[in-house]
């Protein structure tokens, strides 16, 4: 409370006291005086009045005990408030200097990133429309994909709504297991739910791994028979050096891709679920009465950018898969391992603006579908077979073709050719038939236990198929990089980065000392200038009773 206020408090206690004082006694003597000329010419009326007149006295008394009372309660809510406000200010205050200490650690450990961390990099460039590679490196190397996976984990999602087994309204339910997801995270408790629509949003933008695990015991039964799924999946769509072994990205050594694998990814998604694609362009949501925004950058400052997705973990460092459509161009670019998110930002830029104007303008390559068959496929009796066995003599059956559209089925029917061929035909027409395909199949199988979560591909038999051979194709995927063994389990997010922390960094910002004051002091006032207005209509009331008291009592 300010000295301004506590000298208005004083005055107004002193003229309290005063008025208790002086006014009472002389109200009591004006009243008996009054009572004795009214005894004089009427007996009973003098009674009457002098009675009204000393209740009237007493009220005026009781008001004044009752200002001074009050008075005192305002001087003892001031210094109560004072003291709160000073604890208030004091806990923002301490929160404000923790948040500057953190940032400025966060700083300082990007300086000393930036001078020594390097993780593993590469880069592709495909034109979607004619499926040609306009620019790359390292483009099959092994790198970890960090939140990248949640691009597999909302394919399966996808596959859920559009078969009607999930609508975007349905619960998607946090176990023990996915409440416990370390960050970037919603932070919802176990046994709760969101909708599919929200799910979607958070992986979205905020690469949420407690939605994404979430999201693989809804439809999975739980994380590890999930992730199998999504392996699965992943050779059905030609990706073969991709193992997936959780549905967030979360560090695992044995959870791998390559930028091609990436590239391939990027596209499929967009040919299967162009209605659903949609989401990867949402720039924020609201969830919960919190603002989540995106931590794809390049979404409203680069031209054509329609999504699709970050990650980051130690081992991978900054990665991101990019879509643009520009002038009837189609573009989708990946940048894997980057040092820092404003390096591997600005690197994509370049990569768009460089090989933008060299798109083809009119879409000549099939749709990306699922037309690989695998061992591990729901549909083959035994999945697990082991590394020393000989080869089957039948081909598998292959995956069912999604009836999207036409390219599609035409793609799936010369792949189901390819595959019957391997038994059959002769060794040119194989290979003329591979030879259309848009990217290079590997002939190696990976296999994928049926019930117990995939290991590291650590020295699968690999077995090199001819063309005329009668085993199928089959995938086995490289050896996880050496750097990729010491991870430090972390989220999407990094820490002390300039970018995927901006929600925590807005909300530390909040945190800052407000003015206070303002609050505390409008009631004061309010007690106070109801006492003063009392005091006053008590001294006019005791003046005009005066007025008109007869002059000859």
């Amino acid at each position: 409370m300010s000295a301004r206020v506590r000298g208005v408090a004083s005055c107004g206690l002193v003229i309290l006291i005063l008025s208790a004082a002086g006014l009472a006694p002389a109200e009591a003597v004006t009243a008996r005086q009054k009572g004795q000329v009214a005894a004089k010419v009427n007996p009973q009326a003098g009674q009457r009045a002098a009675r009204a007149r000393s209740a009237r006295a007493g009220r005026a008394a009781t008001a004044v005990r009752n200002g001074q009372k009050a008075a005192g309660q305002v001087a003892r809510k001031g210094k109560a408030g004072q003291v709160a406000a000073k604890g208030a200010r004091g806990k923002r205050v301490a929160h404000a200097r923790g948040s500057a200490r953190k940032l400025r650690a966060q700083a300082e450990a990007r300086r000393r990133a930036r001078a020594g961390y390097k993780p593993p990099s590469a880069a592709i460039v495909v034109d979607a429309n004619s499926g040609n590679v306009l620019s790359d490196s390292n483009p099959d190397e092994v790198r970890h994909p960090a939140s990248l996976t949640k691009i597999m984990t909302l394919y399966l999602l996808f596959e859920q709504l559009e078969a009607g087994k999930l609508k975007l309204d349905s619960p998607i339910t946090f176990t023990a297991h996915s409440a416990s997801r370390p960050p970037t995270k919603l932070g919802v408790k176990p046994g709760d739910t969101i909708t599919a629509e929200e799910a979607i949003k958070a992986l979205v933008t905020k690469s949420a791994n407690d939605a994404a695990s979430a999201i693989a015991e809804t439809i999975g039964g739980d994380e590890a028979n999930f992730a199998r799924m999504m392996t699965r999946k992943a050779r059905a769509l030609g990706m073969t050096q991709t193992v997936y072994v959780n549905a967030s990205g979360l560090p695992d050594p044995a959870q791998v891709t390559s930028a091609r694998d990436q590239s391939l990814l990027g596209r499929a998604i967009q040919d299967r679920f162009p209605n659903y694609y949609r989401y990867f362009q949402t720039s924020s949501f609201r969830f919960r009465n919190r603002e989540i925004g995106n931590h794809n950058r390049l979404l409203g400052s680069v031209a054509g950018v329609d999504g699709i997705k970050t990650g980051y973990t130690e081992a991978s460092g900054y990665n991101l898969v990019t879509s643009i459509h520009r002038g009837g161009r189609f573009l989708v670019a990946v940048v894997l391992g980057g040092a820092s998110a404003r390096g591997r930002d600005e690197l994509m830029r370049g990569l768009i603006e460089k090989h933008i104007s060299s798109g083809s303008t009119a879409r000549t390559a099939p749709a990306i579908v699922e037309t690989i068959a695998l061992a591990g496929d729901p549909s083959v009796a035994a999945d697990v077979m082991p590394d020393t066995a000989p080869p089957p003599s039948a081909p598998a059956t292959p995956a069912p073709t999604p009836a999207a559209t036409e390219p599609a089925a035409a793609a799936a029917t010369a792949s189901a050719a390819v595959s019957t061929a391997a038994n059959t035909a002769a060794p040119a027409a194989a290979n003329a038939a591979a030879s259309t395909a848009p990217y290079k199949v590997v002939r190696t199988r990976a296999v994928i236990p049926a019930d117990d979560p995939p290991a590291p591909p650590a020295k699968a038999a690999d077995v090199t198929v001819n063309a005329t051979a009668t085993a199928p194709p089959v995938d086995v995927p490289p050896s996880a990089p050496a750097t990729s063994v010491a991870v430090i389990a972390q989220g999407d997010a990094d820490p002390g980065n300039d970018g995927d922390v901006t929600a925590g960094q807005a909300a530390s910002a909040s945190l800052l000392p407000e003015a206070v004051g303002g609050g505390a002091l409008r009631p004061m006032l309010l007690v106070l200038g109801i006492a003063l207005v009392g005091v006053f209509g008590l001294q006019l009331l005791v003046m005009t009773s005066r007025r008109r008291s007869p002059r000859g009592a």
